[in-house]
């Protein structure tokens, strides 16, 4: 469905649609839709963009210069649009103002009334957070944007496709804005384009470094039944570049560390397929879940990239892939996740889930979702067995496999193994390899006939039997 079919759908379920004459024309033949519309005056257009008071953020800025303290602000970019307009032409005058109001009301809805922002342009808001400290600011600007993303899922999921939310979160000293022409509103709205823009040189100085020494390790999986090897998790070496993407998170803007992220996934994935290639010569290749950050289908770009990759990886490697969307966060909903999964499985066979013990989106799966479920053991404790006993019995109602990852003590590996899951891996199974092993017998220090909970604590340095 193009975004003109999208756009007849939503006017056609809006109110003012619904209460239209029964002698109106139908919507598929409304002169608006087949004539291009007069065209739009600048002013015209900037009017209904317009939200808030000036005033207000003048205001509030100047108390903070008054009091000498710093005050946090950002900004909210709705990124992907010109792509749009230049499809719709005139008919973006329709468009425009339901994109700015989704993005206008869910904005409001998540500030409270210490909060004030204003639209500084036709994609851009500014932000002023009143009464959060950074962490908990950047948060908020994060939930503004999965609700804005939501919501253009809902009512125009074609536009949704092509855009992204790019957010930037700052602390702001008043001083800075002190002298100027302008309002202090629009001194705000410049500087922390300036602001951004510096970040983003840091972080692009950053990324290169990181990607320079990236690196893949391989952590074999178990299957409980069969006891052998049936693939490698791709892991991707963070001793390397740990320090590079913690001094991109601590840049404060979350849009830079997203991208770099998707690179990331993208490296792992050229790897993976390298790997596999090397592989094949031998006679030797193994299935390798290679896994991919949620949020780099989040963004359109990062999603367009990866998913063209994906699709240029050859047939007889992809029928290798596993790929396992992680990073899903509690405040998703089971709509997101399946139409990433969706656009996985258009390439691939498998996708797994890797969702939290503690997901609600655990109890939404249903037959046909997903092929796995997968949850992390790291930092759990080992009487939480009961947790993943809940894990593995909703994966089995959604008919989903199972994968435990990072089993780091005997004890959880052995939970794992009690609470039913069919695929376990981390240092309790085998240490991690720089080499895919191949489909060989594998044999884990744990005693199936005892409590996985019971006289089985302490990190293993190496747990496992030679073959």
């Amino acid at each position: 469905m193009g975004i003109l079919d999208s756009l007849k759908r939503l006017l056609r379920s809006r109110p003012e649609s619904r209460a239209a004459s029964p002698t109106e024309p139908p919507l598929q033949s409304h002169p608006l839709l087949l004539v291009d519309a007069a065209p739009v005056s600048s002013r015209d257009r900037e009017q209904p963009l317009r939200s808030g008071d000036d005033f207000v953020l003048d205001r509030l800025i100047s108390d903070a210069l008054k009091s000498q303290e710093r005050f946090l602000a950002g900004s909210i970019e709705l990124l992907g649009l010109d792509h749009v307009k230049r499809e719709l032409g005139s008919k973006w005058a329709q468009v425009g103002p339901i994109v700015h109001e989704i993005a206008q009301t869910e904005i409001r809805r998540h500030l409270s009334t210490a909060d004030h922002f204003k639209p500084n342009g036709e994609t851009r808001f500014v932000v002023f957070f009143g009464a959060l400290d950074r962490q908990k600011a950047a948060g908020r600007a994060a939930l503004i944007s999965r609700a804005i993303k939501a919501r253009l899922l809902e009512e125009l999921p074609e536009i949704e496709e092509r855009t992204s939310v790019n957010l930037f979160v700052t602390e702001v000293d008043p001083q800075d804005l002190a002298s100027g022409n302008r309002s202090l509103a629009d001194r705000l709205a410049a500087s922390l384009e300036k602001m951004q823009c510096e970040v983003e040189l840091v972080a692009a100085s950053q990324r290169k470094t990181i990607l320079r020494d990236f690196q893949v390790l391989f952590a074999p999986v178990w299957h409980v039944e069969k006891h052998i090897t049936t693939c490698n998790r791709t892991v991707v070496d963070t001793s390397l570049i740990g320090r590079g993407l913690n001094r991109i998170r601590a840049l404060g803007d979350e849009m830079q560390y997203r991208r770099t992220i998707a690179e990331i996934d993208c490296m792992t994935l050229t790897k993976a397929v390298e790997r596999l290639h090397a592989a094949s010569r031998s006679d030797r290749a193994i299935a390798l879940l290679v896994p991919v950050n949620c949020e780099t289908f989040m963004t359109p770009g990062t999603e367009r990239e990866y998913l063209r990759l994906l699709a240029s990886v050859p047939a007889p490697y992809r029928d290798k892939l596993v790929i396992e969307i992680t990073g899903i966060e509690r405040n998703l909903s089971l709509r997101q996740v399946c139409s990433s999964i969706s656009k996985v499985q258009r390439h691939v066979d498998r996708a797994v889930a890797e969702v939290g013990l503690d997901s609600p989106l655990l109890h939404m799966f249903s037959r046909g979702n997903v092929y796995a479920l997968a949850c992390s053991l790291q930092g759990l404790a080992e009487q939480q067995n009961y947790s993943l006993k809940a894990f593995t019995a909703l994966a089995a109602e959604a008919g989903a496999v199972t994968f435990a990852h990072s089993a780091n003590t005997l004890g959880l590996a052995g939970a794992a193994v009690e609470a039913g899951f069919a695929h376990i891996d981390g240092p309790a199974i085998h240490l991690n390899t720089t080499e895919p092993r191949p489909t060989l017998r594998l044999k884990p220090m744990i005693d199936l006939g005892v409590s996985g909970t019971s006289n089985r604590s302490g990190s293993v340095r190496a747990a496992y039997r030679p073959n």
